[in-house]
């Protein structure tokens, strides 16, 4: 679930950078709305020494944040890396984590 979101971002961004327009209705809202059962999924997550709350509350508000951006072209390449990277990190975390 969390690897197919990663590629769906990426996958969205590049699309919206090479000037494809995503129509609200049928397409970036039930994307939105994905994100935020994502973004649920990560709120559910226990915490430890690492992923604290602090950082909980980050990423979830990256991904709902990046879900958005990801659909608008003049978004900086620099700064939907930096996010993805981020969120990247953190879900291969609880992942590993989790799977002990």
């Amino acid at each position: 679930m969390y690897l197919q979101f990663l590629d769906e971002l990426k996958h969205r961004y590049k699309n919206a950078k090479n000037g494809r327009t995503y129509h609200f209705d049928t397409e970036i809202q039930p994307f939105l709305i994905h994100s935020k059962m994502i973004a649920k999924c990560i709120d559910d997550c226990d915490l430890d020494s690492r992923f604290t709350y602090k950082i909980k509350d980050k990423v979830m508000s990256t991904i709902t944040e990046l879900a958005m951006s990801a659909h608008i072209e003049r978004f900086s390449n620099k700064l939907f890396t930096e996010m993805h990277k981020y969120i990247s990190h953190w879900f291969f975390y609880l992942i590993e984590r989790d799977s002990k």
